[in-house]
């Protein structure tokens, strides 16, 4: 391997993994250990939770980076870096809007779980979204939920995914940003908060540490 990539950087759902969330495991880890050879950073960045993304690499996550939650989660191995943290006022505003498109199948993502409204949508949907999302809780409201809240994933019909982003676009500006891969899924993040600014604080991370290591073999030796 080349030993001037310092970085590779890996969405998921239909980059990564299988349809059926498989891949190659061996293969994997061998092409792993020739990265950490090589001083080379392999980051998981993706819109999906991190519990389970992590779950994907069972027994070495914590040889990882990931950016979860379209940046609103990034940890470095086993050191937890950065968290949104979307204002109280801002969640219950986006909760109040979205409540007024009964078609929205709202999903409320916090740092613990993830959470479905009771009466709001079906235990089918609950059962679905649990593939994305493996700590995830039924509630009886978003707005008692008392947890840090990274962003919203509402669900739309497909075929007005573009309608919802435009309406989202204009009703939530300046509280969240829209981001959709189509197909009827749209996240509401917190304003520059995304899967690049993640990676940015990963390198800034890194670069930190590089440049610390002289000063703290110094200390070392003193």
């Amino acid at each position: 391997m080349r030993n001037d990539i310092k970085l590779v950087a890996v969405d998921i759902d239909g980059t990564f993994v299988r349809s059926n969330y498989t891949y190659d495991i061996p293969r994997f880890k061998r092409i792993l250990s020739h990265m950490k050879a090589a001083g080379c950073n392999f980051v998981v960045a993706s819109g999906n939770q991190y519990y389970q993304l992590r779950d994907l690499f069972p027994r070495y996550y914590d040889e990882l980076s990931f950016v979860a939650e379209n940046g609103a989660f990034v940890k470095d191995r086993k050191k937890l870096i950065f968290t949104a943290n979307m204002p109280k006022e801002t969640v219950d505003f986006v909760i109040d809007v979205c409540s007024e498109y009964p078609e929205i199948l709202n999903v409320l993502c916090g740092l613990e779980s993830a959470y479905c409204q009771r009466g709001m949508v079906s235990q089918e949907f609950f059962e679905l979204t649990s593939i994305y999302y493996h700590r995830l809780k039924w509630v009886d409201n978003f707005k008692s939920v008392k947890d840090q809240i990274l962003k919203f994933a509402p669900t739309v019909p497909e075929e007005k995914t573009y309608f919802y982003y435009d309406l989202f676009c204009e009703r939530l500006k300046g509280k969240v940003e829209p981001t959709t891969s189509g197909r009827g899924s749209i996240d509401l993040i917190v304003p520059g908060c995304h899967k690049a600014s993640g990676l940015k604080r990963l390198v800034e991370r890194w670069v930190f540490l590089r440049n610390s290591v002289p000063l703290l073999e110094m200390g070392a030796m003193i």
